[in-house]
């Protein structure tokens, strides 16, 4: 089997209120009364100690870092995804989140599945 390439983290940063602004009519539909969760959240909901977004501009692409434990997983994330995974809320939290930024259902689901059935998982960095 061939080794997959590793992926072109080269692009724009991306913040995550760009990712909110995003799904702002869904918080509105959903969570009209919460407000959105800080980076700080994120990475205490990670249970990681960094987050990062960069968009590829050739590709579109969205890379989602998440720093744990000295190494990065690199979650590639096409735009839409952050659309159809929409926003979230937490227990033990009073914001909403973006569900593709959370780890623990876009990250870590994935790589299992790929791995059961033979794949390598996520790039690291």
């Amino acid at each position: 089997m061939e080794k997959s390439k590793k992926p072109e983290l080269v692009g724009e940063k991306i913040l995550i209120e760009y990712i909110h602004k995003i799904l702002e009519h869904k918080r509105r539909k959903t969570f009209p009364n919460l407000p959105l969760a800080s980076e700080e959240e994120y990475l205490r909901a990670n249970k990681s100690n960094g987050l990062e977004i960069i968009k590829n501009p050739r590709t579109g692409l969205h890379y989602v870092i998440h720093l744990k434990e000295g190494e990065g997983i690199i979650v590639p994330t096409p735009a839409e995804i952050f659309e159809k995974y929409g926003i979230t809320s937490l227990q033990g939290y009073d914001r909403y989140f973006a569900t593709a930024l959370l780890l623990q259902f876009h990250g870590k689901p994935c790589e299992e599945q790929s791995r059961k059935i033979g794949g390598a998982g996520y790039d690291r960095i």
